[in-house]
């Protein structure tokens, strides 16, 4: 990510949340459309479209002196699954007994839905957090994409949805 004041310099950030919301156009093939929505960037518009939202994003990434475990990679949640199995008491923003910056208004996120035996839905109480299992890229049924897949799925030819990972 680039500082508005500065744009000669970056941010690596140990993980950032974004929405990518993508819909199905058919001109003459069908083809698959993303956008970004990131409350924290100054990319405009806003949404933005995902290329330019990568090109503007991540202009270092062609620095041949960058090194390569700075480049980004992408975790991609479909929206469902996260609504249904995310949650956070924000502990991560706590610190020596103080908080990092003012949490948000809002209540924390602790739906934490599961499924039981019997496909009903149970919200169960649950403390703590489980925002190290998104941050963390590797694991089974994960679909992460390198900042060079990314492009290849922004382009006007892209027919893949992006649950399908490979």
């Amino acid at each position: 990510a680039i500082p508005k004041d500065d744009p000669r310099e970056y941010v690596c950030w140990d993980y950032h949340v974004i929405v990518m919301r993508s819909a199905v156009q058919y001109n003459i093939e069908r083809t698959i459309v993303s956008e970004i929505l990131d409350v924290d960037t100054w990319v405009t518009p806003y949404p933005t479209p995902l290329s330019k939202y990568l090109d503007e994003s991540f202009p270092h990434a062609t620095d041949p002196n960058l090194n390569k475990q700075y480049l980004p990679l992408f975790n991609v949640v479909r929206a469902e699954d996260f609504i249904k199995d995310f949650y956070s008491d924000r502990m991560h923003m706590f610190k020596n007994g103080e908080w990092n910056s003012p949490p948000p208004e809002y209540p924390p996120i602790m739906n934490g839905l599961k499924m039981d035996g019997n496909d009903s839905q149970e919200r169960h109480e649950l403390t703590g957090s489980n925002l190290d299992s998104y941050i963390s890229m590797s694991g089974e049924g994960k679909c992460v994409f390198t900042l060079a897949e990314m492009y290849e799925r922004s382009t006007d030819s892209n027919k893949k949805e992006w649950t399908e990972c490979s």
